[in-house]
């Protein structure tokens, strides 16, 4: 995501436009999720590796394309994506809601949703039954990566600027939104609707300690000790 959103500014910078912009930024993100989709399931190497590794090499890239030095952004519609909906529902909020629905469709009402969900419960069984697991990996991962591009769009709208520093909070709140949701870590159970609910209940959280005056300090803590119990309720649920 933060590469995607630094490649944005340089794209914006060097006058390419908004359109042009915003698909350098999913593409960017895109081609880190092909990789990491390549080099997991060609060289069947841990996906935790690989992940991390690539999280450090797109934060170093970021950086070393921007200088270490953010890029303000002014843009009109960027400024309308951030602050404007309809009613009380944000366009980042619908957006990601429809990112959603379409998952949820993508997942359990497709052939491709089948053989993800197999290949995440038995790469082995899956394999046997004739699936391409390999070929489901890197599709996966580069339906990942794209969609930190959108994120990065996203991100640079609410900021207005693109930031070279990675916010390391997304990723501690991404993973505790799918824990909280009741998705699996270990593959094969799957939900949409649980990671939305979960993310809205770490909102809440967030939101509700600053309201309570409680310092900025505490929340990772809070967010962390969440994580853990629901790991833990899970475990007892099954």
């Amino acid at each position: 995501m933060t590469l995607g959103a630094v490649v944005f500014g340089q794209a914006y910078t060097l006058g390419w436009g908004l359109v042009a912009s915003c698909l350098a930024a999913v593409v960017a993100a895109g081609a880190a999720g092909v990789l990491n989709g390549v080099i997991i399931a060609k060289g069947r190497i841990t996906d935790f590796i690989v992940t991390l590794g690539m999280l450090s090499a797109a934060s170093g890239a970021a950086l070393i394309l921007a200088d270490g030095k953010p890029v303000t952004i002014v843009d009109t519609f960027l400024l309308k994506l951030a602050t404007g909906g309809i009613g009380i529902f944000g366009w980042p909020v619908i957006i990601a809601a429809v990112i959603a629905v379409a998952a949820h469709g993508l997942l359990f009402w497709t052939r491709f949703g089948t053989h993800v969900l197999a290949t995440g419960g038995s790469a082995e069984a899956a394999t046997a039954t004739g699936i391409s697991t390999a070929r489901v990996k890197i599709a996966v991962y580069t339906i990942a990566g794209l969609l930190a591009g959108v994120g990065a769009i996203l991100l640079v709208a609410r900021v207005g600027a693109a930031e070279p520093a990675s916010n390391t909070s997304f990723l501690l709140n991404s993973v505790a939104a799918v824990v909280l949701g009741g998705v699996s870590l270990l593959g094969g159970r799957a939900t949409i609707l649980g990671p939305v609910i979960g993310a809205l209940l770490l909102t809440a959280l967030t939101n509700g300690l600053t309201l309570l005056g409680v310092s900025q300090f505490y929340q990772p803590l809070a967010v962390g000790v969440v994580v853990v119990l629901a790991a833990l309720l899970t475990r007892f649920q099954k």
